[in-house]
């Protein structure tokens, strides 16, 4: 959805091995809590919520340390401090250095040109990311994005969009590539702690950048994005910012195992699963930002081209090593469908089932806008259907995607949403059919219900919620505007059934259904 530069949203978690240890006492307690000093002797930490309250426990007390030995815990420790020092200038240009050795030998493609880069402090980041977005995409298309995220339950109606985004990335950005300058740009406070041996995950994301600038021409991308469909978009991006996810904490993964060996504590074994750790670190940053960042469809819609884009593009080294990446350039995953199943890209693609676009002119006739139009694709189905409904139920009823096609529509402030989908089984298009009435009865509060065997129609007192299948397709409506002739010709612009005598009986004696199963 969002199509202006190339930035990496995850590259600013601070990644600390020893943040939460586990100690295990010899008389059979075990205390959690950070890691603040440890030496030949004791061992000691700050305990959670409890202030600046330390405790310290003498050697010949403790049992284990996240299961290793107080000595193999020591010699891990003293080989992390070893790896980690204060970023001085001279230590910066080395761990930099170092850091495109790194790539160059994970990735096997050497650089072509020097990377020019520059370090920002915050606020100077702040100012960049703002005149960027300024200058990338028009406060319209914004306001359109906006009001397609509120009409999906994604983003509450009151939030300022473009100052959530922006405080988001100020906050969470720590690096990012511009491709029109050929520049790297890096947050001061990412390269205060680098290492000699093992750079900063920042550095090296930008870096795979670079690379791909280098190889790709990432401006050129840029532009080709801004004639992508919304799912298509999302998928193109995964290949991007994927591979520089997989490369970097490729890097990562090799450091953490440098330091412990074969015997890893729990909280090093969690940083090498990439998906699970850049979730968790992201939901930690994101808390105090915005009451919509609560809702985890939200973040994990603005993380997906890192999180799933990395396991798309590990999938495919696993599968055929860098040979296998690179064909991936050449031929673009056209969907996020599948971005999120690999296999319906590597094995047997599973491509979108053509699917016309309805003009529905009699719409802006009536004196309708038209807001938005595009293809959502199943992840933004997952997305929205997850802000509803349990997430097994979400995943469940947004898998075996064929294609879609939605369609935003409004008039004084009220808004009319359809959504034509098509499914790959008779089973998928029913899941999907169930599933949908039971997100609605939880999006509209008191809705009654009247159903037929292909179709149902729900009201309250504000909203109308219609759906229809047909075969393989499936047909929403959601309208603020309660009027049935107009809800009858667009139920018929796509050929779906209704009922003669429409809706409006149905306010005179509301006849509430069983509710539809919520997926909880």
């Amino acid at each position: 959805m969002r199509k202006f530069f190339l930035f990496v949203i995850v590259a600013a978690i601070s990644i600390s091995v020893f943040a939460d240890i586990k100690v295990y006492l010899k008389n059979g307690r075990r205390m959690t809590g950070a890691l603040v000093s440890m030496d030949e002797k004791k061992i000691t930490i700050a305990l959670p919520g409890r202030g600046t309250m330390r405790t310290s426990f003498p050697k010949e007390d403790v049992e284990s340390i996240e299961g290793l030995s107080y000595d193999e815990f020591a010699r891990a420790k003293k080989t992390h401090d070893a790896l980690t020092f204060e970023g001085k200038e001279q230590g910066f240009k080395s761990s930099f250095s170092d850091a495109i050795k790194l790539v160059e030998e994970k990735r096997a493609l050497p650089f072509i040109l020097d990377v020019n880069h520059e370090i920002l402090e915050r606020d100077q980041l702040q100012d960049y990311l703002r005149k960027e977005m300024d200058r990338s995409i028009s406060d319209e298309d914004i306001e359109r994005e906006r009001k397609l995220l509120i009409q999906l339950g994604l983003l509450s109606a009151d939030t300022d969009y473009k100052e959530m985004t922006i405080n988001l990335f100020t906050r969470s950005v720590a690096g990012l590539y511009d491709p029109r300058e050929k520049k790297m740009y890096l947050l001061k406070d990412a390269t205060s702690r680098v290492s000699p041996i093992m750079p900063s995950e920042v550095i090296m994301h930008e870096l795979v950048h670079a690379l791909q600038d280098q190889y790709l021409f990432l401006d050129q991308i840029d532009e080709e994005l801004k004639t992508l469909d919304m799912d298509q978009t999302l998928a193109r991006r995964a290949v991007i910012e994927g591979e520089a996810t997989f490369v970097s904490y490729s890097i990562v993964g090799d450091y953490v195992k440098k330091i412990y060996g074969q015997k890893m504590p729990k909280n090093a074994l969690a940083m090498l699963d990439m998906e699970k750790f850049i979730f968790e670190s992201m939901q930690l940053m994101t808390n105090s930002l915005s009451d919509d960042f609560t809702k985890k469809p939200l973040l994990e819609y603005m993380i997906f081209p890192y999180v799933r884009g990395g396991t798309f593009m590990k999938y495919a080294f696993d599968n055929g090593g860098w040979a296998a990446v690179d064909k991936i350039y050449k031929d673009y995953p056209v969907s996020s469908e599948q971005v999120i199943h690999p296999e319906k890209y590597f094995l047997v693609k599973d491509e979108p089932l053509p699917l016309a676009e309805k003009k529905l002119a009699f719409l802006q006739a009536a004196g309708f806008q038209c807001v938005d139009r595009g293809v959502l694709g199943e992840f933004t189905l997952y997305a929205m259907a997850q802000t509803f409904l349990d997430g097994l139920y979400a995943k469940m009823i947004s898998e075996g995607w064929g294609n879609d096609r939605y369609y935003l529509f409004e008039k004084e402030s009220k808004n009319i949403f359809i959504m034509d989908t098509l499914w790959d089984s008779s089973q998928d298009t029913e899941e999907f059919y169930k599933g949908i009435k039971a997100l609605f009865d939880k999006k509209y509060k008191g809705l009654a219900w009247t159903e037929h065997k292909d179709f149902f129609v729900g009201h309250n007192e504000i909203d109308t919620v219609y759906g229809g299948k047909k075969g393989a397709e499936v047909v929403t409506i959601e309208s603020k505007i309660n009027d049935t002739e107009l809800i009858s010709e667009l139920v018929s612009a796509f050929a779906f059934p209704w009922t003669a005598s429409g809706p409006e009986d149905l306010r005179e004696k509301p006849a509430r259904s069983e509710s539809a199963p919520s997926g909880k």
